[in-house]
């Protein structure tokens, strides 16, 4: 009988696999609601949005440079 020996251990609580397709495209919980929770009108979600997405990818440009 072959002995296993245990070499790492993986804690898979905080992944997220997704499409690649999403790697290009802006996180929702910017909102830090579900989309369930958006409103109706496209133009009071844009309204929250822009500002937080702006801010969000400056941010990465920061980080980037």
């Amino acid at each position: 009988m072959e002995r296993f020996q245990i070499s790492a251990v993986v804690d898979l609580e905080f992944s997220y696999a997704a499409p690649s397709e999403f790697t290009y495209a802006a996180p929702w919980w910017l909102l830090l609601q579900g989309p369930e929770d958006w409103e109706d009108d496209l133009n009071d979600f844009l309204t929250r949005y822009t500002p937080r997405l702006r801010l969000f990818l400056s941010a990465l440009r920061e980080c980037e440079e």
